[in-house]
């Protein structure tokens, strides 16, 4: 939309597509309002956050009450003592966790990396990279989906639309749901 924008003929065009744009923008800035996730980090602790999965993977493994203490942290993941220390250590350090005793207890549940940011990239970078990873692990439990189509413009800011609710329902789905397991959820859209 944006290079039809820019290619557009006429100033009634420009304007359409303009307003297209802006309620698209609408729309994509509302998915953290939409998940209701309030609250980000430094840009300097956003900037080690994403740096890898492992540090979200690990955030959120801690909400589960089996994997919530190092010892069952290093059963679970195949990650040196060292690295994982290093990455509890960064999580108290941002007071995204707290230790207690033996344990560790989830202090932030959610974090938010705003689209506009240098590290969005990265971070679909990383789960992208562990989406390949887990195809070599032939899981029946597992789901991935691709594929290529044509679309009518008029049906595509419709589409967008359609995932971003079922985004927010997934959200309404994860958010009450007991914390046993861990996953990622990666969806890519975009035109070629």
């Amino acid at each position: 939309m944006l290079i039809q924008h820019q290619r557009a003929g006429t100033q009634s065009l420009k304007k359409f597509l303009k307003s297209s744009l802006d309620q698209l923008t609408t729309k994509t800035d509302l998915l953290k309002t939409r998940l209701e996730i309030p609250q980000s980090l430094s840009a300097k602790a956003q900037a080690r956050y994403y740096s890898s999965w492992h540090y979200s993977v690990i955030h959120m493994a801690l909400t589960i009450p089996q994997l919530n203490t190092r010892e069952n942290l290093l059963k679970h993941f195949n990650l040196s003592m060292e690295r994982l220390d290093e990455i509890l250590q960064f999580l108290i350090q941002e007071k995204i966790i707290s230790k207690e005793k033996n344990t560790f207890k989830v202090e932030i549940p959610f974090l938010h990396l705003e689209k506009h940011s240098d590290l969005v990239s990265k971070h679909h970078l990383n789960w992208r990279v562990r989406a390949l990873q887990s195809f070599e692990e032939i899981k029946s439990t597992d789901l991935h989906y691709s594929l290529a189509f044509t679309i009518s413009e008029k049906d595509w800011p419709h589409l967008i639309e359609h995932l971003m609710k079922s985004l927010g329902g997934c959200a309404e789905i994860i958010k009450p749901s007991k914390e046993e397991t861990i996953a990622a959820l990666c969806l890519d859209l975009f035109k070629l």
